[in-house]
């Protein structure tokens, strides 16, 4: 018998949230190589779309329904993902939905769970999606239907079948079959039915060997529709990582052989979109590589982009993963301003033993970010993860004194993530280490459809069998203060002035973190802060979902009050209505460090002006000033200004204006998330605050 193939309407979804800003602001690439793939594997002409933006897609779903939808998993869109999977299985019960991305279990028995909630999702793909779904794009093609998927299943997928009377199909080959206990219609538990997992192979589908088999979609444009739309371009040249750091997706073997795209390649794409962005500073380039500097591709590539910024003055920003390779990172950063984002995570051998991790030496790390800043002037960032397995309070806080002492000025501190398919999501991993698991919102990330409210969450480690969850609180608070006074730029000068007197910076910060916490102005603060933090954290996912549905909940998320990233939003909060009480506090603890109050007095006289937010509100009608300082602090805040401050007693006169490009880069930011308190979050997030303060001028 002879099978007649047939074009196909396929649908590929990596789906965003638009109620509260924009989440992923990067075109949807992998689901974007998955199309082309299949382009250049197959001879069929199959109508493919992509979608990012759901309303588009409901639009579409009018007059055009597709007949195969794969479906990019990740923690910030998973349920809208899902959501919609069950919207085009609604219109078209053949429709095969096929599920893959990095937030997919790989325990058996999650499998299952995943399988059993999610009834909509046929097939799931595990690991790279290239291979498996176009082979199942072309069965499909061919004639075959769920059930022929299912029963031969594609290498590197997985599927449920349920048996109905507990028998096995006489003509399925079963893989694995587990009993499970489950809960009946009526809630009673003791219950037990047969399910069994068809095709958990041994070994994954074959990866593809080179990212040149995608070409050019740039240059051919494929991404044109996003990028018209105001998304960030998102480039990968290499594939894979050498590392087997167990928080991280990528910590298999599978992916320790690594894949790249050869610099003519990208040199075309990159021509396409220097032309089209060319002197555009609020257009970033993402690039999606995991150890970015640390093979020689990477460096023909710097090169490339190297040529397209002398060319078209674009791109002027560069998000990318950096390697841990320090000298490799810095040549790096001699061809091309890309700023590094170099995770420590702990420094606790112990802990790093557990994670599998290896980090470089903590005094060549600080001599490679001093090395970054004075090339680049920019100040790369340094990553640390609080509630690692095996780590304690009080050994997370020796890490961040390290870190403070060292001289590093940009420290972000995350919670560890409980991500899917992640050595530390396995249920052995959550056994041994007793995780407190909770559930929270991924900021912004919630939509009400049909009236039905569909929000994402993520799960987050909030304690473990060496961490409690009030230790966990205590480190949040210490976050939030770090955040004020290190990461961000408007305190940094007593730091500075701090470090001047031979003081530990240390010492200074956890003083200033103790008269924060105990100062009654700054309770809203601090204690709302506490409280939000404790508010946001659910035992479940669907008590989270409970109690968003009820109408002031949801009214909070709807105008910010709720369900954003809180470090961003009381950071904001700092300076939007704590900066002079922070002021005084910091200033007060300062002059405990520092012997000399005049010194301590004109560094905040001069800090009091970088209050931006009191600009934004004030407009143009804040009118210039005449400042008296008894130092010269404008001259000594510059970053190559090699004296100390107590040098350079005098008297100082400087005239004080609002620097108007602030009310212009605000404008853009305001534009482009069209939400007035994401846009001030985003604002202070970026840290570009520092290029807007009040511009002083010496007056002679």
């Amino acid at each position: 018998m002879v099978k007649i193939k047939k074009s196909l309407n396929i649908a590929l979804l990596d789906l965003n949230h638009f109620t509260r800003g924009v989440h992923t602001n990067t075109v949807p690439l992998g689901i974007g190589l998955i199309a082309e793939y299949i382009h250049k594997t197959s001879d069929i002409s199959h109508d493919i779309r992509l979608f990012k933006d759901h309303r588009k897609l409901l639009l579409d779903l009018e007059d055009w329904c597709p007949d195969v939808v794969g479906i990019a998993q990740y923690c910030w869109n998973s349920e809208l993902n899902y959501f919609f999977a069950g919207k085009i299985k609604e219109k078209n019960q053949k429709v095969i939905n096929v599920a893959g991305g990095p937030n997919l279990d790989h325990d058996t028995e999650k499998r299952i769970d995943y399988l059993r909630r999610y009834k909509d999702i046929d097939i799931c793909v595990q690991y790279d999606g290239e291979n498996p779904f176009a082979e199942i794009v072309n069965r499909v093609a061919y004639g075959e239907n769920k059930s022929d998927l299912i029963n031969n299943l594609v290498a590197g997928t997985f599927a449920l079948d349920l048996l109905n009377n507990n028998k096995l199909s006489e003509n399925f080959k079963v893989t694995e079959r587990q009993l499970i206990d489950i809960k009946n219609d009526s809630g009673v538990t003791g219950h037990v039915e047969f399910r069994k997992i068809a095709g958990v192979h041994k070994k994954p589908a074959p990866r593809i060997d080179t990212l040149d088999v995608f070409g050019t979609l740039y240059a051919e444009g494929k991404f044109d529709q996003f990028l018209d739309d105001g998304f960030n371009p998102f480039v990968q040249t290499h594939r894979g990582c050498p590392f087997l750091c167990t928080f991280c997706h990528t910590a298999d073997k599978y992916y320790n052989k690594m894949r790249f795209q050869s610099p003519e390649l990208f040199r075309k794409d990159m021509e396409y979109l220097g032309k089209r962005f060319a002197n555009r500073d609020d257009v970033k380039l993402y690039i999606a590589n995991t150890n970015m500097s640390m093979f020689k591709e990477d460096f023909d590539i710097a090169y490339v982009i190297k040529e397209i910024q002398e060319k078209y003055n674009w791109p002027k920003f560069i998000d990318v993963n950096s390697g841990k390779d320090t000298d490799k990172l810095l040549k790096m950063i001699e061809i091309v301003n890309i700023r590094p984002a170099v995770a420590l995570q702990t420094l606790t051998d112990s802990v790093l033993d557990t994670i599998k991790r290896k980090n470089i030496g903590l005094e060549r790390f600080v001599n490679f970010q001093k090395t970054v800043q004075k090339k680049t002037g920019v100040v790369s960032q340094t990553e640390l993860i609080m509630c690692l397995p095996g780590e304690t309070k009080d050994s997370f806080i020796i890490t961040i004194k390290k870190v403070l002492d060292s001289g590093i000025k940009h420290i972000v501190i995350y919670t560890l993530m409980k991500l899917k398919g992640t050595p530390i999501d396995s249920i052995e991993s959550v056994k041994r280490y007793k995780y407190d698991v909770r559930h929270r919102i991924v900021p912004g990330q919630f939509s009400m459809i049909d009236g039905k409210l569909v929000t994402d969450t993520e799960e987050v480690i909030v304690a473990t069998n060496t961490l409690s969850f009030n230790e966990y609180l205590d480190l949040r608070l210490l976050t939030l203060t770090i955040t004020i006074f290190i990461t961000a730029q408007e305190f940094n000068l007593f730091k500075k002035l701090v470090k001047e007197g031979r003081a530990l910076i240390s010492d200074w910060l956890f003083s200033v973190h103790k008269e924060c916490l105990s100062d009654s102005r700054l309770d809203g603060l601090y204690k709302g802060f506490l409280k939000e933090t404790k508010g946001e954290l659910f035992s479940s996912r669907e008590s989270l979902v409970e109690y968003y549905l009820d109408k002031e909940n949801y009214k909070n998320l709807l105008d910010g009050s709720s369900g954003s990233n809180l470090i961003n939003k009381y950071h904001t909060e700092s300076l939007s209505f704590y900066f002079d009480d922070l002021l005084e506090v910091v200033k007060g603890v300062t002059k405990k460090f520092i012997n000399n109050d005049s010194m301590v007095d004109d560094v905040a006289k001069y800090t009091k002006s970088r209050n931006i937010i009191r600009t934004l509100e004030s407009g143009f009608k804040a009118s210039s000033n005449l400042q008296i300082l008894q130092y010269d602090v404008p001259n000594w805040s510059a970053p190559d200004y090699d004296k100390p401050l107590s040098e350079s007693f005098g008297n100082y006169k400087y005239r004080v204006n609002v620097n108007p490009d602030v009310f212009i880069v605000f404008e853009k930011y305001f534009g482009r998330n069209r939400d007035s308190i994401m846009s001030k979050q985003i604002f202070f997030r970026d840290n570009v605050s520092n290029l807007y303060w009040d511009i002083w001028e010496c007056s002679k």
